[in-house]
């Protein structure tokens, strides 16, 4: 992609000192006097330049001008690529590898351009960009960071990464990431915001687990599979809005949100993971939508507020104890005209029920319902058929 038009970005360097500027690793192109600074009387502007792209961006006309002959870091494989390449080759004595510039920053432990440790104040820690990759426990057990900033240079997080670092409060991963490891932030329980852009496309078992502080998410549209457990215990999180593309919920990956008070699950879902939401004793509300086939077992399990639910004309399965200890769910909704015909299913969803509606067009109600409800003459609710409970 082109980065800016001339006209926007001339003399781009004048308004300041001490500026780092951060190419990323997508860009195509880049155009005339994106770093051009016609007068040498404002003085030194740009103190680096950081490209992050293998594959060289094309110049158009003169990029760099009474700049202070600042460096321009490129990946190190083709730091002799880009000092031969057209264009580039006019700043060659200027070009060096983006490892040189990262050892600059000595909070860090540095292999080339991964990070393997930290050993700086804490407080707000910002990944340098032209970082590759943070590996395996490199921040394992640091109390005193309470922010870290991953830039979308980073491709890739170790296990365990961030693990038990309890005064960390607040995450922002870039889409450089497109998967997030598992056991990510386990124990971290002081951590408030999460914050996943665009790129992600799925998160590991474990990621979240006993951040019990947690109480706000975001998601990325580009984010497909939430995997085992990843929210597992995160008591604090009353709410979170899945992505539009969401397309797997695996096992366990709510369990235990005790303050969860309402979810809707996306469309893309096809299937609701066994224990999904556990022990969610707060849940008051779930809105279904698209073509659920199946229900796993213990899936709503312990969720004690839970006062009604819909269960969709795509049903076609239940697991054993799915609704189990649902306490108040006095209304159960059937919409599926298989789960309506059962002659016997899973007793925990209508155990506690004292209402059971089911959809007009079905004409098939098996024993399953008819055993422990009786059909009323009327219905307060349309298109639908009413069934109390037997005294």
């Amino acid at each position: 992609a082109l980065i800016s038009s001339s006209e926007v970005v001339y003399n781009a360097g004048k308004n300041g000192n001490g500026i780092t500027v951060n190419i990323g690793a997508n860009v195509e192109v880049i155009p005339q006097y994106l770093f051009y600074v016609s007068s040498s009387s404002w003085g030194p502007k740009i103190t680096n330049i950081v490209v992050g792209a293998t594959t060289l961006p094309s110049l158009v006309g003169i990029i760099l001008h009474n700049t202070n002959n600042c460096p321009i870091y490129v990946p190190d494989a083709k730091v002799s690529e880009y000092q031969a390449a057209s264009g580039w080759s006019d700043y060659s004595s200027r070009i060096q590898s983006i490892n040189t510039y990262l050892a600059t920053f000595t909070d860090f432990t540095w292999s080339g351009t991964a990070i393997s440790g930290y050993s700086g104040s804490g407080g707000k820690v910002v990944i340098p960009y032209g970082t590759t990759s943070i590996s395996a426990i490199a921040f394992k057990d640091l109390t005193d960071v309470t922010e870290v900033v991953i830039p979308e240079s980073v491709t890739s997080i170790g296990y365990r990464a961030f693990y038990y670092c309890t005064g960390l409060r607040k995450l922002t991963v870039s889409g450089g990431v497109t998967s997030l490891t598992s056991d990510l932030c386990i124990g971290c329980t002081n951590l408030e915001r999460v914050i996943i852009n665009e790129g992600v496309q799925s998160i590991g078992q474990f990621a979240f687990q006993d951040c019990t502080s947690l109480t706000s998410v975001v998601l990325p549209n580009s984010l497909t599979t939430i995997n085992s457990a990843v929210f597992y215990g995160c008591t604090g999180l009353e709410e979170i809005d899945l992505p539009e593309n969401l397309t797997t919920l695996n096992y366990r990956a709510f369990y235990q949100c005790s303050g969860l008070r309402s979810i809707t699950i996306p469309s893309g879902i096809t299937s609701i993971g066994g224990d999904l939401f556990n022990g969610c004793t707060s849940l008051e509300s779930v809105t279904i939508l698209g073509e659920v086939t199946s229900i796993g077992g213990y899936a709503f399990a312990y969720c004690s507020s839970l006062t009604e639910i819909t269960i969709p004309s795509s049903v076609t399965s239940i697991g054993s104890s799915a609704f189990y200890s649902c306490t108040h769910l006095a209304t159960v909704v059937v919409d599926s005209g298989t789960i309506a015909a059962l002659s016997s299913s899973d007793s925990s969803l209508k155990s506690n029920a004292t209402t059971v509606y089911v959809k007009d067009t079905i004409t098939s109600v098996g024993t399953y319902i008819t055993n422990s409800f009786t059909l009323q003459g009327t219905s307060d609710k349309a298109g639908y058929n009413k069934y109390v409970k037997n005294a």
